[in-house]
């Protein structure tokens, strides 16, 4: 499952609380859009509370290493019709 393009609610582990800005380490979880992920972790873009961007950088990366749990909303594709000739 990619997480590109979701909002997510991130629980960061000991390591993220302490590499983070502060003012994002304070709480037990971090929600986030996340921009891209790669091999390094996810890109995320920040907003507060009113969706207005925080005054960090654009997007930053929050290494895999730094959260331990992720939440995500997941829609079930939707069942498609069988694809052929009808008789």
């Amino acid at each position: 499952m990619t997480l590109a393009g979701k909002t997510v609610r991130f629980w960061l582990s000991l390591e993220g609380k302490a590499e983070l800005p502060e003012p994002l380490s304070t709480g037990e979880s971090l929600e986030a859009l996340v921009i891209e992920e790669d091999t390094l972790g996810v890109w995320v873009w920040v907003a507060n509370d009113v969706g207005e961007q925080r005054g960090f950088p654009e997007v930053m990366l929050l290494k895999w290493e730094h959260f331990c749990t992720a939440l995500a909303s997941y829609e079930l594709p939707q069942e498609r019709p069988a694809a052929g000739f009808r008789q």
